[in-house]
C-alpha cells in the first residue's frame, strides 16, 4: 500500500512541475505615447501589459530565483506598470477622460 502511495505522490510530483515550466519574459512590451497615442493603440498597449504582467507573476510563482533575481524581476514589472499608468494618464487628460494632473 505504501508503495502505491508513494507512486501517486511521485506522479503529483512530477505534473506539477511539469505544470510549471515557463520561460522568463524577454522583452517588456513597448510603451505607447500618451501625448499621440490612439484609443487602439492604448488598447493594444493594456492587453500587452496585461500579458507581459501575467507571464512574468507566473515565471516568479515557478521559478527558483534568488530573493535579489526575484526582487529584481519584480521591481522591473513595477517600474514598467508605473510608466505605462504615466502614458494612460496622459492619454486620459488628452482625450478630457480626467481632470488635468
Amino acid at each position: 500500500m505504501r508503495i502505491v502511495y508513494a507512486a501517486i505522490l511521485l506522479s503529483w510530483t512530477l505534473t506539477a512541475g511539469a505544470a510549471c515550466r515557463t520561460d522568463r519574459p524577454q522583452e517588456q512590451p513597448p510603451l505607447p505615447d500618451g501625448e499621440i497615442a490612439s484609443r487602439a493603440e492604448m488598447n493594444r498597449a493594456q492587453l500587452a501589459m496585461d500579458k507581459y504582467r501575467l507571464q512574468v507573476e507566473r515565471y516568479l510563482d515557478c521559478s527558483a530565483l534568488n530573493r535579489r533575481q526575484h526582487n529584481t524581476l519584480l521591481s522591473q514589472l513595477e517600474m514598467l506598470l508605473e510608466q505605462y499608468d504615466e502614458e494612460l494618464l496622459e492619454y486620459q487628460v488628452r482625450e478630457n477622460m480626467v481632470a488635468e494632473k
